[in-house]
């Protein structure tokens, strides 16, 4: 089962999640999780460390994951770094890497 931060939460702070965690609110700091999905409401400020990322929100910071999928509504900016087997994937005509 994964964590939720909704879309009516703020958090200004360093979050660590055992599982997977999903950001539909606001997080401003860093974020270490098994996996992350940012969600179209969702936006995230700050570094990600993940096994995998999937974001379809905003995100400002550094992402350093396995695998990274940034989705049609995806506002990233940010410095992508792929450890083992890099597969980042982007609806480049409409996200912004």
């Amino acid at each position: 089962m994964a964590s939720v931060i909704e879309s009516n939460l703020t958090i200004d702070g360093n979050l660590t999640c055992q599982g997977d965690l999903i950001i539909n609110g606001r997080v401003h700091g860093d974020v270490i999780a098994q996996n992350l999905t940012v969600s179209e409401l969702g936006s995230l400020q700050g570094n990600i460390h993940a096994g995998k990322v999937e974001s379809n929100g905003t995100i400002a910071g550094t992402i350093t994951a396995k695998e990274v999928a940034l989705g049609g509504t995806s506002s990233t900016h940010a410095t992508i770094k792929a450890e083992k087997s890099p597969f980042i994937k982007a609806q480049i005509g409409r996200a912004h890497v």
